[in-house]
């Protein structure tokens, strides 16, 4: 019947051949053939086996007429003939500017998957591995396509690919660093719809919380610093970064340096936040200030001035940047120098600190962390006095409030109390009464003996094997005085062994040595604090990374 629609139409040189599936009569302009489903084909037409009767029978089962049959077989045919002709046979009468043109303005948004056939659907059988391989190939190019690169991404976007599975990221803490509270605060306004600004009121929105934890939960690495978040990320091994425009380019410039993958900068459409902070001055009375003051200003703003810190991949307003700097702001980074940037309104600075002390407590991915502190002799005395005090700092939660570092419901504290062995393991989960019992042990340890840190830390590593480290942000933190005994090359081969990726942090006093610490942190991508001047203050910044 199909081969009588077509000569009845003038068409002969068109051959039909079959294709499993049932209604998948296509025509296929590849290799100019009508292909018929299973049934269709096998089905006694005219000029065959059959009769007229049956095929009208046929249609009948169908609830289809001979009519409309033969009109959609040739309507079909006349429809590909025409595509191809209008736009050629794969497209490529069409350039790619005006087929993503008319894709946006008609609403088409990108699929997650792509299916490939294994077998030949006219045949049913198993196609070669080279076939195979070939058609994979094509199928990872366009999920490339059909990701995040070229096209506007939303937070939405961002949280789905996280509840797949398929993204993690290094991001600062949003109580701790400016990048990583504009993130968060962004990722908020996303979550809630883009009003006007946030309030309490909306903070309460029925499934925000459940969002933003597991939006959060994608964080695989925190900070307190963008600068050593880069640096972080500069050591391999993770697949993105939350941070600002000016250190994406930096690290890009560092890794095409290298010969390695670069960065692509997206810009999420709906949680956009820019850092832009007014320069004042306070003169405490001096009038001479003002004048300095006005000299600063005028420097900055100078021609001259102004492309240089373009050349450092910061913008210097809200209109793109120079034709010079074109080099520096590129696009092939996914950078967008001239986009039209529709920042977000920060809120009220109540409903801020309500923001932070959310993220603190409950909505951020909870820390895992152990304190392996050093009560060798030497720590006697005011050693003793300010590493007891730091603790209070971090694990009474009155005071640790005042710094944004409260803990949350399902965080958890480890203690090792060490000299030149671990003494014990006391540990507390949540941010209740077992806190408070944790911080009282710290009070009763006494200082005496020697100094191995690396025994306490492969300790530490020893009580993380216990837990699901992918659930929390792990960490330990090493506090010490003195040079260690011990064998580094011994830790090394253990933590290699460990094989999870877990942050040694050290804080220097007294007369430690800051080879050994700078050893441990370059071993285990983190870094050392120096506690010398501000033991308190090291603690509280440590504690700002995870």
């Amino acid at each position: 019947a199909a081969e009588a629609v077509l000569r009845f139409n003038g068409v002969y040189d068109v051959p039909i051949r079959p294709c499993r599936g049932n209604l998948t009569d296509h025509y296929d302009p590849r290799d100019n053939t009508i292909y018929l489903s299973d049934n269709v084909y096998g089905a006694a037409t005219v000029g065959e086996e059959g009769t007229e009767e049956d095929f009208q029978e046929y249609l009948d089962s169908l609830y289809r007429s001979r009519d409309a049959y033969d009109r959609t077989i040739m309507a079909n045919y006349i429809n590909v003939q025409n595509f191809t002709e209008s736009y050629g046979l794969k497209g490529e009468k069409v350039s790619d500017e005006q087929a993503l043109g008319y894709l946006e303005e008609n609403g088409y948004v990108c699929a997650n998957h792509i299916l490939l056939a294994t077998v030949d659907l006219s045949t049913g059988e198993a196609l070669d591995e080279e076939t195979v391989a070939e058609k994979k190939a094509l199928a990872e190019s366009l999920a490339e396509e059909l990701g995040f690169v070229g096209r506007e991404v939303s937070v939405s976007d961002l949280l789905s690919a996280i509840q797949a599975g398929e993204l993690e990221f290094c991001m600062t803490s949003a109580t701790q660093s400016n990048s990583g509270c504009s993130a968060y605060i962004g990722f908020l306004y996303a979550l809630l719809g883009n009003p006007d600004v946030i309030t309490s009121e909306s903070l309460q929105t029925p499934g925000l919380s459940e969002q933003i934890t597991q939006l959060l939960s994608g964080v695989d690495r925190s900070s307190g610093s963008s600068d050593w978040l880069k640096d972080l990320f500069l050591t391999g091994g993770y697949d993105a970064m939350v941070n600002y425009e000016c250190l994406i380019i930096s690290a890009n410039q560092e890794l095409e340096a290298r010969g390695e993958e670069t960065l692509y900068a997206l810009y999420p459409y709906d949680g956009l936040s820019i850092a832009d902070s007014p320069l004042g001055y306070v003169d405490n009375g001096d009038a001479e200030k003002e004048q300095a003051f006005l000299d600063l200003q005028e420097y900055l703003l100078s021609d001259e001035v102004q492309n240089e810190i373009q050349r450092t991949g910061r913008r210097t307003g809200y209109e793109g940047v120079s034709a010079e700097n074109a080099d520096v702001f590129r696009a092939d980074w996914g950078i967008q120098p001239d986009r039209v940037l529709s920042p977000i309104r920060m809120p009220s600075t109540d409903v801020l600190m309500e923001c932070l002390n959310l993220y603190q407590t409950e909505f951020r991915k909870p820390s895992l962390t152990v304190y392996c502190l050093d009560y060798s002799g030497s720590m006697e005395g005011i050693g003793r006095e300010q590493m007891v005090e730091a603790m209070s700092q971090i694990l009474i939660q009155e005071n640790a409030e005042q710094n944004l570092l409260q803990a949350s419901e399902h965080e958890v504290n480890i203690l090792i109390p060490f000299e030149g062995y671990p003494r014990d393991v006391y540990t507390a989960v949540g941010n209740g009464e077992e806190l408070e019992a944790l911080y009282t042990q710290v009070e009763a340890e006494e200082a005496v003996g020697g100094t191995d840190i690396y025994y306490a830390a492969m300790e530490g590593l020893r009580q993380l094997d216990d837990y699901d480290l992918s659930q929390y942000t792990p960490a330990i933190i090493l506090l010490t005085d003195g040079v260690s005994d011990g064998s580094f090359s011994d830790f090394r081969d253990g933590y290699e062994a460990f094989g999870a990726d877990v942050p040694v942090f050290s804080i220097m006093f007294g007369s430690a040595d800051p080879t050994q610490l700078e050893e441990l942190a370059e071993l285990t991508h983190a870094r050392v604090f120096d506690g010398r001047e501000d033991l308190i203050g090291a603690f509280r910044s440590v504690k700002g990374y995870n």
